[in-house]
């Protein structure tokens, strides 16, 4: 008996032991296979941000200074707006430095690169650039025709590259333009007027030799109205028209598209209307008061079909119907937005959006 309930005792020793020896030693888990994690795929910004995924973009980290406007400099197919809108950048201005953002590579070359020979006279004019200059180098440059350095005393290798900022640091990018002797380097177009800051970096054994230059740009255009320091893509067009004011708006009619736009001034609405007038039609009869006039021909057949001075919501005309050369220009590459003058040279913002039948005015300040 008394050995029966020592080794009864004796097994539940051995078994408190097993417990307390499988505490402190659990088991030790095979190791799972790693799984890769990837952001997730179903995000809206996919849809417009699409730089990454684009041929021809290549990344670009963000410096100091960078804004798109001088980064896409020699690029003359996607503006700063479009390349925001592309990258899901909030300004074009505005750059998260570190960031990496996709660019068009022709960007990163400078737009147009090297010239094998300094000599070449095809290229927009520039001036030799002193590699060892000591004193800021300036130039001036038209928006269209762009710039040509020319580095035909350069005897050593050295870094051609822009900087962000016109006086703040310019530390150079990683992707700088690496010359490797004497040739040019062309920039072939700019987007905006302005004060344009480069550098030409020829390493040393002890400090760096640097080069600044700068490029004052002005555009080869005017604008007919204000856009800032954007450039125009083009003069403004001439074509030939016809101008009436009214108490309430003015008429004006365009040769080439034979249009009549109907411009209200109690909404700032423009409404156009076909030109469909034909020769021999009676002019309206209504009798406008003294001082006042009675839109005659095309004007005068939509003023009438729109109800008169009251209903049209233009009232009676200022003066009577005039024909002058129009200028016109769009106020941008894709806006809705186009520049238009009066016979007084008088500068009119007309926004008219596809497949709506009412438009937006502005008569601009001179």
């Amino acid at each position: 008996m008394i050995r029966k309930l020592l080794m009864c005792m004796t097994l539940l020793l051995i078994l408190a032991a097993a417990s307390v020896t499988a505490a402190q030693d659990p088991a030790i888990p095979t190791p799972a296979p790693i799984q890769p994690a990837t952001p997730e795929a179903d995000d809206s910004r996919l849809a417009v941000c699409v730089a990454p995924m684009l041929p021809g973009f290549v990344p670009y980290t963000v410096r100091e200074g960078d804004t798109l406007p001088v980064l896409l400099v020699g690029v003359a197919n996607v503006t700063a707006t479009q390349l925001a809108s592309l990258n899901c950048l909030d300004d074009p201005y505005a750059l998260p430095v570190g960031a990496t953002i996709w660019l068009p590579e022709e960007a990163l070359v400078v737009s147009g690169g090297l010239t094998e020979a300094p000599e070449d006279t095809s290229a927009p004019r520039g001036s030799t650039i002193d590699p060892e200059s000591s004193t800021p180098q300036t130039f001036t440059a038209t928006n269209e025709a762009g710039i040509r350095f020319d580095l035909s005393t350069l005897e050593n290798p050295a870094y051609f590259y822009a900087c962000g900022s016109l006086n703040g640091d310019c530390t150079r990018p990683d992707n700088a333009m690496l010359i490797e002797g004497p040739s040019a380097v062309v920039i072939g177009a700019f987007q905006y007027a302005g004060i344009y800051r480069y550098r030409l970096e020829t390493p040393r054994d002890d400090t760096n030799t640097i080069a600044e230059m700068r490029v004052a740009v002005t555009c080869t255009h005017e604008w007919l109205g204000d856009v800032g320091d954007l450039c125009p893509d083009e003069a403004a067009r001439v074509v030939f028209a016809a101008f009436q004011p009214f108490e309430n708006g003015a008429m004006i009619w365009f040769s080439d598209t034979q249009l009549v736009y109907v411009m209200t001034s109690d909404d700032g609405a423009v409404r156009l209307y076909e030109d469909n007038f034909a020769e021999g039609q009676p002019d309206p009869t209504a009798e406008a008061p003294a001082e006042r006039f009675t839109p005659a021909r095309g004007f005068g057949h939509i003023w009438a079909g729109l109800g008169g001075a009251e209903a049209s919501g233009l009232g009676w005309g200022l003066a009577p119907e005039v024909g002058y050369d129009a200028l016109r220009q769009a106020a941008g590459t894709v806006t809705y937005t186009t520049f238009v003058t009066g016979p007084d040279e008088q500068v009119y913002a007309i926004t008219l959006v596809p497949g709506e039948a009412t438009g937006f005015w502005t008569l601009l300040e001179s």
